[in-house]
């Protein structure tokens, strides 16, 4: 049997043909793309750098003693944050969150997130921004999409995965926090959602 006859197939993003394709290996160990048959190191010299996808759970809601009211007021809202576990930001509140897997909607991501860090199971999500500018995460360039989800106003979160706490709070709590106390971008995501979806400005 000639050597070059002899395959074992396994999956590779090339960065030439700019799609995922079997990489064959021969026995020699020169492994090759199926299409355009370019070598692995002539593949890494053309890698490009793409930024990573991340979402973003928004979780809101109506306390308890003001199920019945219309109005909206700043002291009748909670919202559901964490308190991250590990760096970058540890120990600073963020909303439920994480990386998108592959071959993963990132709508479908936020709510997987959600039920690994929070322990609560969302529903009807929504997009509300997306977030990219590539300083905004010291690790690396990472876009975000955020999402509204609604949950059980029976819900209680309960920390898990990358979370040290997870809980709701009163949203003028937060605001007293302020700036200081929150990761990434969440300070400047919470307070456009709360101006453009709840229409409520909030003065300390």
């Amino acid at each position: 049997m000639k050597h070059f006859n002899f395959y074992l197939k396994k999956l590779e993003f090339c960065n030439l043909v700019k799609k995922v394709i079997k990489m064959e290996k021969e026995v020699k160990l020169k492994e090759k793309c199926s299409e355009c048959f370019s070598t692995i190191k002539e593949i890494n010299k053309n890698k490009i750098s793409l930024p990573n996808i991340a979402t973003d759970a928004i979780v809101i809601k109506k306390n308890r003693e003001f199920q019945n009211c219309n109005k909206l007021e700043k002291d009748m809202i909670s919202i559901l944050l964490i308190e991250r576990k590990n760096n970058p930001y540890k120990n600073a509140l963020a909303f439920p969150g994480g990386f998108v897997d592959y071959n993963e909607n990132p709508e479908e991501g936020c709510l997987r997130e959600l039920l690994e860090e929070a322990c609560i199971k969302g529903f009807n999500s929504k997009i509300f921004t997306m977030k990219s500018d590539p300083k905004r995460d010291p690790r690396k360039h990472v876009v975000s999409f955020i999402y509204s989800v609604e949950v059980t106003e029976d819900s209680v979160p309960e920390a898990a995965d990358d979370a040290l706490s997870a809980r709701f709070y009163d949203l003028y709590e937060v605001f007293i926090k302020g700036n200081s106390a929150f990761a990434f971008d969440h300070w400047e995501i919470l307070n456009d959602f709360i101006k453009k979806e709840l229409n409520l400005i909030i003065n300390i």
